[in-house]
């Protein structure tokens, strides 16, 4: 049993290089239930290896007849070693899942940062047209642009204008990145 946690240790390492190679190559194509399943294997292997932990040392340490035998104390000796292994290797196989963890967070952050950084710059772009619409929409009957002829496309060109002046600044200055 000792020697199939090692061995589950072993996997579980494996799985978890694999998930850190994917996560540095494509971010995408981790999420995070994958991360949170591979973590709860690390808890449940550990907790096995943890339970198994005190009986095979106590039996190491009985003075029994029977555990006195060559053969048994190899096999005690070899099982306590497998174990000792795996309890190292569980632990820094949770360091390695909470870097993933970590890694996956940041990445999350920054998209999020990306997405709200374009909801601004596109609010700045149409802010101008609003506070302009704002004005216009008001009925006022002393207001000199009503009684241009060309009012109308007049303003709708002035906010393209402000619109687009500001979408090639903010273009030029590498906000859209």
């Amino acid at each position: 049993l000792s020697q199939a946690c090692l061995q589950n240790t072993s996997e579980l390492r494996r799985s978890i290089i694999t998930m850190q190679e994917r996560m540095d190559r494509d971010p995408e194509t981790v999420g995070a239930e994958e991360i949170l399943d591979i973590q709860s294997e690390v808890v449940a292997l550990d907790t096995v290896v943890s339970d198994q932990f005190p009986p095979v040392e106590a039996l190491g340490m009985s003075d029994k007849p029977f555990f006195n035998l060559k053969d048994s104390r190899e096999y005690l000796n070899c099982a306590m070693v497998n174990l000792q292994a795996a309890r190292g290797a569980l632990s820094r196989l949770f360091d390695s899942v909470a870097t993933l963890r970590s890694g996956f967070q940041m990445y999350a952050q920054d998209k999020t940062n990306r997405r709200l950084n374009m909801l601004t710059i596109l609010s700045a772009i149409f802010m101008p047209m609003t506070f302009l619409a704002g004005i216009w929409g008001m009925n006022f009957e002393l207001m000199p642009e009503l009684k241009l002829v060309f009012g109308y496309p007049l303003g709708l060109g002035l906010m393209a204008l402000i619109g687009s002046g500001m979408f090639f600044y903010f273009r030029k200055a590498g906000w859209f990145e």
